[in-house]
């Protein structure tokens, strides 16, 4: 049965190779900005510390991540979103090999019940414009567009869901 937790630090070794897995797999077919820098072996670690990682489990094997982060970079802060208490929604990360079979919904509609239960109003999310998978995946769950911004030398689309 697959499960979506809060990660203990005994899950990075296999947070830490999934997300290498799935940036080479990113890097080859071009639908990734994510690179050897990021995210790294300190931004896994900062997010189980600050219980901000969640991660989708299969018979006791960790397939997806999601992190949950209270504050918005300033960067992001003035895009229009929902005057709302909201969080925002990083580094979903879907292991390659389940990739394309649903668990990326799976995980935003657990992470999305998970930020309602914390009483947020409203999630925000950035995708790279290359990432189509997940630009798709946003759209069909029906996230807000609130168009293109270009942070940290990418160009993202902004996405916003009220809860």
């Amino acid at each position: 049965m697959q499960r979506l937790r809060i990660a203990s630090i005994d899950d990075i070794n296999d947070i830490h190779s999934m997300f290498n897995s799935a940036k080479d797999k990113g890097r080859i077919d071009g639908t990734s900005d994510w690179d050897e820098d990021y995210p790294n072996r300190e931004i896994i670690e900062e997010d189980i510390t600050n219980e901000a990682l969640y991660v989708l489990e299969d018979q006791g094997r960790i397939i997806a991540s999601i992190s949950l982060v209270e504050e918005e970079p300033e960067e992001i802060k003035d895009l229009g979103w929902e005057k709302a208490r909201s969080c925002f929604l990083v580094r979903l990360c879907v292991a390659p090999e389940y990739q394309g079979k649903g668990i990326g919904g799976q995980v935003m509609k657990s992470i999305s019940l998970i930020a309602k239960k914390k009483g947020y109003k409203a999630t925000h999310h950035l995708a790279a414009e290359v990432n189509q998978a997940a630009n798709r995946l946003y759209k069909r769950m029906g996230y807000k567009d609130l168009g293109s911004i270009r942070v940290y030398d990418t160009n993202f689309i902004a996405y916003e869901m009220v809860l």
